[in-house]
């Protein structure tokens, strides 16, 4: 018997609901992941922001020979970050001072952080003319 009628079984739609649902969460999730790596991205950046602004900030200062370690609590868009500077004697010119500063979001040791160093002159060294 040959039957007229026209439309979907009941299966026909579970199934295709089924595969909708499945695409969607898919696509929520990689959504989610590109939230999470936007939101990484911007705070990386910020970290070189504080990090060259702190270089920059000590190649201009008088600084001295002594080794020198400080931490700093820094806000920007309701994110806090600790930007640790270090200042020593360069291990292989001693007329030179080495400057690291590493700025980092505290908490979960996966979060993104930024290490930029430069030499500055040793003010106080008395090898350099």
């Amino acid at each position: 018997m040959v039957s007229n009628e026209k439309g979907f079984l009941f299966i026909d739609v579970v199934v295709a609901l089924t595969i909708f649902t499945v695409a969607v969460a898919a696509l929520g999730t990689c959504f989610v992941t590109l939230v999470h790596a936007t939101k990484d991205s911007e705070n990386v950046l910020i970290a070189i922001f504080f990090a060259q602004q702190k270089l920059e900030q000590m190649k201009s200062a008088t600084l001295s020979a002594e080794s020198v370690e400080s931490d700093e609590m820094l806000a920007l868009d309701q994110q806090i970050f600790v930007r640790n500077t270090k200042v020593f004697v360069h291990p292989t010119y001693p007329s030179l001072l080495r400057v690291i500063v590493t700025v980092a979001l505290p908490g979960s040791p996966s979060r993104p952080s930024v290490t930029c160093f430069t030499d500055v002159l040793n003010k106080t060294s008395d090898l350099h003319p």
